[in-house]
């Protein structure tokens, strides 16, 4: 059973096509990459994938179950959490309160009730805390526990972005560009990350410019082009392909 699929998905802004007929699937313990120039069309569908926009037509299942139609935090509920290109948070709150608040929004739905819950020191939470614990020490990013969220870096702002992703114990993390901004050293620790999440069975579907990041980390890549999948497969093979190099990811995948 896959984690996550999309058939034939279409979307449609006026009279402009953003997606045709695409269909992506994610099995469980899977690194799946989403791969095409500017305009192709993936933050709209990864977009659709997490409930943000709603498709034009086509199906969305997690595990079966379809989610068309459904508000970003009931898909999260059903195990599919997104972080985004520009990584968000509270920069006044620490690192770890970070994560607390993102337990209590899921639960709470309420921005205020998250904060003021965590302002009161998590109160009767030693499980909750725990878990933001064990999270840290898996991103490295426990001897920052206590700084400001405003002071990270912007890979570290990433790392803590999959953070609060896991603190709702997704079965898939979809990342929109988790390397971009992201210097060498910070770029490669997040990949260990991905890379650790699929060795403890979760899925992870990724958005990403850096080809060799995909190529290396990635078990099946699809490439989009004007809305449409243009080729998917090995990234291996994707990419040794003429039609992908020449038209779409240029000398940098040779």
């Amino acid at each position: 059973m896959s984690v996550l699929e999309a058939v034939g998905i279409t979307k449609s802004f006026g009279g402009v096509h953003a997606l045709s007929g695409c269909s992506v699937k994610v099995e469980r313990g899977q690194i799946v990459g989403l791969v095409g120039p500017n305009g192709a069309g993936k933050t709209t569908l990864f977009n659709i994938l997490c409930g943000l926009v709603s498709p034009t037509s086509g199906s969305v299942t997690i595990e079966d179950q379809s989610i068309v139609g459904l508000r970003p935090d009931q898909i999260a509920a059903l195990g599919a959490v997104k972080t985004f290109q520009v990584a968000r948070g509270f920069g006044s709150l620490t690192v770890i309160e970070n994560l607390l608040v993102a337990d209590r929004l899921q639960r709470d739905l309420s921005v205020w009730r998250a904060i003021m819950h965590v302002a009161g020191r998590f109160d009767g939470q030693k499980e909750l805390a725990r878990k933001a614990v064990e999270i840290l020490a898996f991103l490295r990013l426990s001897h920052l526990h206590d700084l400001p969220a405003a002071h990270l870096s912007t890979g570290q702002r990433k790392l803590l972005d999959i953070g609060r992703a896991l603190m709702l114990s997704p079965k898939i993390i979809l990342l929109d560009e988790p390397l971009a901004g992201v210097n060498p050293k910070l770029a490669e620790q997040i990949a260990e990350r991905i890379e650790d999440l699929r060795k403890d069975g979760m899925s992870v579907a990724l958005v990403e410019h850096r080809v060799e990041f995909i190529r290396n980390l990635c078990d099946h890549v699809y490439i989009l082009s004007a809305g449409s999948i243009l080729m998917e497969g090995d990234p291996h093979y994707v990419f040794s392909q003429s039609e992908v190099i020449s038209t779409f990811l240029g000398e940098e995948v040779a």
